[in-house]
């Protein structure tokens, strides 16, 4: 027989404003983001850039009289892990996630597919418990409970839906039952679902009702939580469907091209072992979360692309399209040194006078120059951290990222901003560059010199990676993990230089 849900009133709570979001408006609201966060009055700012770019309406609030968008939409942002939530850090602060989509590396396909898929319950975004739901869970055990993450940390809750919502209608299909979900379909069987164990009898239940009168009661979840997420699923390029009175969601044809593609990941997926799960379920759970759910984690893959772009860098046999140096020329530039100076990276700058169009918003070299946000911000946070430690830090636009001097040794390092699909060409491509700049720095310098790979992802201590780096290529790799730089080497510098200190600044701010 079908569960009871976890809890009376368990519902898949999401933000209702997901309906705003398309490529234009989210690369509008991140831009906003990136370009005014670090402004004097960024809310301000931002408003007035989203209302001028015509992305969002004024949206003029009864209680303070002016334009408010940003804090309406700056949710979208946080709900889908590119954005730090300001409850828990108060800078407006962009994720890695973020950085990569700002920078284009990520399409608008891939990114809310990835994101939609990795969401899941408990999470450190969604953790007020509402007084309707206090109210129901008042007469149960469960009264006296926090906070939402810790109800559903208590109560088993370990769901990620829109795998749950995939492998349902993967299962409906194959049971020649028709594969669509309805709001009440959701409500009253997927929500049922406390984790992915439950797939089996949910699909049954679903098979039972459309071939017979037993259908479920209703259960106390609420329906609009899964109008919101019907609106979210139809976003990604792997689900279609139909929005109105009678809303749905289908596999789309796409998704159907691509449909054991998806199996996998979504098999990868329901291993409670990639579960983010709270701790402390204190603040700290909370930061967490955002550091888990925004990071670029290789482990997890994406889908192939459905839009055209302009750059594939998932190509495997791409150049690197960061990579415009000219010492990628088949005549190699000599190494030119001078101190590190951030001058030239694209680092957060507060653009107010930035030019936008009358009619909609263009996102191009208007507003962030370089297209290297991630990568720059990399390198300067490397840079930091070196500093920190008091070595000389050096670079060479035209080829190298960094070279740092420290305890008469010198390090050679290549960032690469990398997802999923461009992590091996990229490697390979870090491989070479650093073995080049070896070279030709030899003929400068007798010093002996670490070659140092860093990469903008979070990285596993069981990752193959790692020893082909240490051992097979006698290289040091570097890695972000909770937005601090990580060190995996065997060389005992390497790993005393870029350990940072505790007064060392994080990533991204």
């Amino acid at each position: 027989m079908f569960p009871d849900p976890p809890y009376h009133g368990f519902s898949w709570h999401l933000t209702q404003h997901m309906g705003v979001v398309s490529d234009t408006s989210l690369r509008a609201i991140l831009s906003a983001a990136a370009i005014h966060g670090s402004g004097p009055d960024p809310a301000k700012q931002i408003n007035e850039f989203l209302v001028r770019a015509k992305v969002l309406t004024a949206n003029v609030r009864s209680d303070s009289g002016r334009a408010d968008a940003w804090r309406d939409y700056q949710q979208v942002l946080s709900e889908l892990g590119l954005m730090y939530s300001t409850e828990v850090e108060q800078s407006i602060t962009l994720t890695t996630i973020g950085l990569a989509y700002l920078d284009k590396m990520l399409t608008f396909g891939e990114v809310i597919t990835l994101q939609c898929l990795r969401y899941q319950y408990p999470n450190g975004h969604k953790v007020t418990i509402s007084s309707s739901l206090r109210s129901v869970l008042a007469k149960t055990e469960y009264g006296m409970a926090p906070n939402l993450m810790v109800l559903q940390q208590d109560t088993g809750v370990q769901v990620r839906p829109a795998v749950l919502v995939w492998q349902v209608l993967r299962a409906l299909d194959k049971a020649r039952v028709t594969p669509v979900l309805r709001a009440e379909e959701i409500s009253t069987y997927l929500m049922r679902c406390g984790d992915h164990a439950d797939t089996s009898a949910c699909v049954e239940a679903i098979v039972r009702a459309s071939r017979t009168s037993l259908a479920l009661p209703p259960t106390a979840a609420k329906l609009r939580n899964a109008q919101d997420w019907l609106k979210f699923l139809r976003l990604s390029p792997i689900f279609s469907g139909s929005a109105g009175a009678d809303a749905y969601v289908e596999i789309s044809e796409y998704g159907r091209s691509i449909a054991e593609h998806v199996d996998a990941i979504c098999e990868a997926l329901v291993d409670c072992r990639t579960f983010w799960k709270p701790d402390q379920l204190k603040r700290a759970d909370r930061l967490s979360w955002y550091e888990a759910f925004g990071a670029i984690d290789l482990r997890v893959g994406l889908i192939p692309r459905s839009e055209p772009v302009a750059d594939d860098t998932a190509s495997k046999d791409a150049v690197d399209p960061l990579d415009d140096r000219p010492g990628s020329a088949a005549t190699p530039m000599p190494v030119h040194l001078r101190e590190f100076s951030s001058d030239g990276l694209d680092l957060p700058v507060d653009r107010s006078t930035t030019g936008i169009g009358e009619t909609n918003l263009s996102y191009d070299a208007a507003i962030t120059p370089q297209r290297r946000n991630l990568h720059d911000r990399m390198v300067g946070y490397i840079s930091w951290v070196c500093r920190g430690k008091g070595a000389g830090v050096w670079h060479d636009p035209n080829t190298l990222d960094l070279l740092v001097t420290w305890r008469d040794h010198e390090f050679l390092v290549e960032v690469k901003s990398v997802t999923p699909a461009n992590f091996i060409a990229r490697l390979r491509y870090a491989i070479g560059q650093v073995y080049q700049y070896d070279y030709m720095r030899a003929s400068q310098s007798d010093l002996p010199r670490r070659k140092v790979i860093a990469v903008t992802a979070s990285i596993h201590e069981e990752d193959w990676y790692i020893t082909f780096l240490n051992d097979g290529v006698d290289a040091d790799l570097l890695s972000l993990r909770n937005r601090r730089l990580c060190i995996h080497s065997k060389h005992a510098y390497s790993r005393e230089l870029f350990t940072p200190l505790p007064t060392s600044p994080i990533f991204g701010v």
